[in-house]
Formats: structure tokens, C-alpha cells, sequence
């Protein structure tokens, strides 16, 4: 139970729920519906973001870096996969890689590059 407290500034009755506060008697607000919260999986709508832009500046620094650092290799980001890639041209053979993160990447390509009996050849492109 409440205890009704009085005070200069408001009426006891509006601690109490009432909708009477003072002379004025108090208006419904109307409140926009909630919406559901978007699901994780929602693809954004509309133009990018600068986080869409920083994210894609970002990726394509990391695979300009890949290809320095391991020029026989074909690197990208799978944006449907969610992982990076490697094409790799081995000789006669070929390997298709795939890695969380770009450093991950990066140590694969090494240990498949460097167990091979044979000179990593650059991809040919047609």
C-alpha cells in the first residue's frame, strides 16, 4: 500500500496514478508500436555506412597485403561464406583454401606452400 504523500508541487493523487494533476486533467501520449528487434542475419538496406565503407577499405588493404606477401596466391574475402580465401596454382596442382581470419589465411598458405615438393607457380589468368 502506498502512503499518500503531499507535496507543494504535486498532488497526492498523481503519486498514485491518478490522471487528475492539479486543475489540468493529464492527455494520453501516443506511443509508436515497438517493432521486433532486426534479426542478426538482416542484410542493411539503403546506402552504405562509413562502417560498410571503413569494413570494405579494410578488406581490401588485407588482401593487397595477402597478395604481397604471397604473390602466387589469389586472395579475397567470401562475403557470403564470411571467411577468406586462397586460390593456390601449385605446379600442376591446385588448392582451394579457406580461413576465419587473414592471419590464419596467411599461416595455411605458408604450410601448403612450404611442404610442397616443388615452386609455387603465380595463377594464370585467361
Amino acid at each position: 500500500m502506498l502512503a499518500e504523500v503531499t507535496s507543494p508541487l504535486m498532488a497526492a493523487s498523481a503519486l498514485v496514478g491518478a490522471t487528475v494533476r492539479g486543475e489540468e486533467t493529464a492527455r494520453p501520449v501516443n506511443l509508436p508500436a515497438a517493432t521486433a528487434a532486426p534479426s542478426p542475419d538482416a542484410r542493411p538496406s539503403g546506402d552504405p555506412t562509413t562502417a560498410d565503407e571503413l569494413a570494405l577499405t579494410m578488406r581490401r588493404a588485407i588482401v593487397a597485403d595477402l597478395h604481397r606477401g604471397f604473390p602466387h596466391a589469389m586472395c579475397w574475402w567470401g562475403e557470403t561464406t564470411q571467411q577468406w580465401w586462397a586460390y593456390l596454382v601449385l605446379n600442376t596442382d591446385r588448392a582451394l583454401i579457406s580461413a576465419n581470419s587473414p592471419y590464419r589465411l596467411a599461416d595455411r598458405i605458408s604450410e601448403i606452400t612450404t611442404k610442397a615438393p616443388y615452386r609455387a607457380q603465380p595463377p594464370t589468368v585467361c
